[in-house]
Order: structure tokens, then C-alpha cells, then sequence
């Protein structure tokens, strides 16, 4: 990767080499007020930004580093698991935080945030201050695959987000259903609720797995909404869990499942069961 700045009259004031033995992207940047810049990038390997290394934790990761006015590495933050992960368009607040757009697969982890996917690919939202520390990451999706396209900023610091999706992903509590060949989303994140409560899916745990007529949940309490989605990412039931902590399959298609649930905090959770 090669980063370089010009002054107004297009004079080379500097220029910065970031790389390793494998390949690497330069995905998007952006500058604030006082002339940092910080850029995403895509990366297989270890790479080198300065005298920083980054790891990719399998596959492809996505990193994010700042680089100072006259060109020094300040912070690099790398983000990913064992699968493909990336993260590409990069915004800036008025305060100097980072927000960056991605997607990943498998388990992901983005600094001290540690995601799991809902299917396929899903997308993410992380942001970070202007020191590089983690303020927040968000995750959305479903069976099928989710990606980032494009990330805006309101004046007020609420995230848009335009993304496209191949059947039915939920961002936060809203499940949207778009069709097999994929369709655009616009999705509109509040900085407030997102500060305060960074919501991520956790994986849940439930039994029997095969299933045929009802499934387990002690870990979540009665009146819980449960999602079940087909492989196609369409919602084929909606209901709540039971007094005795149980959720019926009965009538269900033999298949695969996705099952999202979130509870009374807001939390939500995720997890694969089979029917038969």
C-alpha cells in the first residue's frame, strides 16, 4: 500500500509504504481538522505500518491505521478470524472518532469486540476515538450474505449505512426481508443508543439439536421473541418462549434453521439448530 500527500500546488510532501509478503489494499481514507488521516485496508499475513505489525487472524482482515500530519504512524488496528473479513469506507465526527464499515464471517474479532456470524457474511459497524480505542462495534445479518457499501455521518453523529443484503437480516431490533438476488438497505444507527449499549449477537445455546418437536432455551426467560428463519433467510415463525422455556417446531419443513432471539436488555442472540 502506498500512501502519499500533496500540498495545494501538487508538490510531494511525503509518502508512506505499508506491507508484507502477501497482498495488500488500501480501501478508503479520510482526513480530520487538524490533518490526520486514517485509512482502511485490507490485508493477508503480516504487514508492517511503520514499525507496527499486523497479523490477519486466518484468511483476509481488515485493519484501520492513523497517521500523523507529517506522515508518522500513530495506531493500527487490525480486525478479523479465520474466514474473509474487510473493512472499507471510513468517516470522521466532529470530535475525531473513526467510524469504519466492514463485513466478516465465522468469528471476528475487531480489537476487543468478538463477533459471530448469523449466517454468511455479515456486516459491521466499529468505531473508535481518535487515541484508537474501541467505542462501540455492531454487527447485522442473517443466514444469507450482508456487506457494507457505504457509511455517512448526520451532524447530530447518528450512522447511516448503505448495504445490500440477499434475504432477511436484522439490524439491531428490525428484521428486514429482501430478495435472494440480493437488494439495497439504508439503515440509520443512533450514536446515543449505540454508546450506551454496543448490542451484538451471542450465540445460544439450546437442545435438542436435531429437533422435531420442541427446543430447549433455559438461558432465556418465558415471553423472550424468537425469530425462526428458513435457509432462504424468510421468517417462517414468529412466537415466545414458553413458561417452560421451549419454543415448538412442530410443522416446521425438515431443514436448517437460524433461530434469533433478543431479550428484555435488548441483547440478542443467535444460533443454528437442524429440524427433523
Amino acid at each position: 500500500m502506498l500512501v502519499a500527500k500533496y500540498d495545494r500546488q501538487g508538490l510531494l510532501l511525503w509518502a508512506r509504504q505499508a506491507g508484507g509478503t502477501s497482498d495488500e489494499l488500501g480501501s478508503d481514507l479520510a482526513v480530520d481538522a487538524a490533518g490526520n488521516l486514517y485509512l482502511s485496508a485490507l490485508f493477508t499475513g503480516t504487514t508492517r505500518f511503520g514499525t507496527t505489525t499486523a497479523s490477519s487472524a486466518g484468511g483476509m482482515d481488515g485493519v484501520v491505521a492513523k497517521y500523523s500530519p507529517q506522515g508518522a504512524v500513530e495506531w493500527v488496528r487490525s480486525g478479523g478470524g479465520s474466514g474473509a473479513d474487510a473493512l472499507g469506507d471510513v468517516a470522521l465526527d466532529a470530535a475525531g472518532n473513526v467510524y469504519v464499515l466492514g463485513y466478516f464471517s465465522t468469528t471476528a474479532t475487531f480489537t476487543t469486540a468478538t463477533l459471530t456470524s448469523t449466517g454468511g457474511y455479515d456486516l459491521v459497524v466499529a468505531s473508535y476515538t481518535p487515541q484508537g480505542q474501541v467505542r462501540w462495534v455492531q454487527q447485522a445479518g442473517g443466514p444469507a450474505d450482508e456487506s457494507g457499501i457505504y457509511l455517512g455521518l448526520s451532524a447530530s453523529g447518528d450512522v447511516f449505512v448503505f448495504a445490500s443484503s440477499a434475504g432477511t437480516a436484522s439490524f439491531g431490533p428490525v428484521a428486514v426481508a429482501t430478495a435472494s438476488g440480493g437488494e439495497g438497505i439504508i439503515a440509520r444507527l443512533s450514536s446515543s443508543v449505540l454508546s450506551a449499549q454496543p448490542a451484538r449477537f451471542q450465540m445460544l445455546s439450546f437442545s435438542p439439536n436435531p429437533a422435531t418437536t420442541t427446543l430447549s432455551l433455559p438461558s432465556l426467560p418465558a415471553g423472550t421473541p424468537v425469530q425462526l428463519l428458513d435457509a432462504l433467510g424468510r421468517v417462517v415463525r414468529q412466537t415466545t418462549v414458553s413458561a417452560a422455556a421451549q419454543v415448538s417446531v412442530r410443522g416446521l419443513a425438515p431443514g436448517l434453521y437460524t433461530l434469533h432471539a433478543t431479550d428484555a436488555r435488548g441483547q440478542q442472540y443467535s444460533g443454528r439448530v437442524a429440524v427433523e
